[in-house]
């Protein structure tokens, strides 16, 4: 398997369930992910290929939450409950990943990695 390239904006639709995302951190190259109403089974994989000029974000559409944990510089690990993740711009690094994966309906776990504090974040 190959790594799609996230090179701008993009609405993730239920058939991109299973893909890998190797994301240019550019100026306005956020994701939207739909909102989990098929209940578990989802997924998605996103990696920083290219850390650098913008603080990008991943949403869910509205009604939906994630749930689960960001991995801080190896040091800190922090709960992660919220509608945003972001790919913070000048702290994120090359190889920082995020794991997402529905759970139930209206629900996405997350597992995220990230080299350096405050790197990916959620609100």
């Amino acid at each position: 398997d190959s790594a799609s390239a996230i090179v701008a904006a993009r609405t993730l639709t239920f058939s991109d369930s299973g893909g890998k995302f190797l994301w240019t951190q550019a100026a306005g190259n956020n994701i939207i992910l739909p909102n989990p109403t098929v209940g578990a089974g989802l997924s998605y994989f996103f990696m920083v290929g290219t850390a650098a000029a913008a603080t990008n974000t991943i949403t869910i559409a509205a009604g939906a939450t994630f749930i689960g944990t960001i991995v801080n510089d190896v040091t800190s690990v922090i709960p992660a409950t919220g509608a945003t993740l972001s790919i913070v711009t000048g702290t994120a690094a090359v190889g920082d990943s995020i794991e997402i994966f529905s759970m139930s309906t209206g629900i996405y776990g997350v597992r995220a990695v990230t080299s350096t504090a405050g790197g990916i974040t959620i609100a």
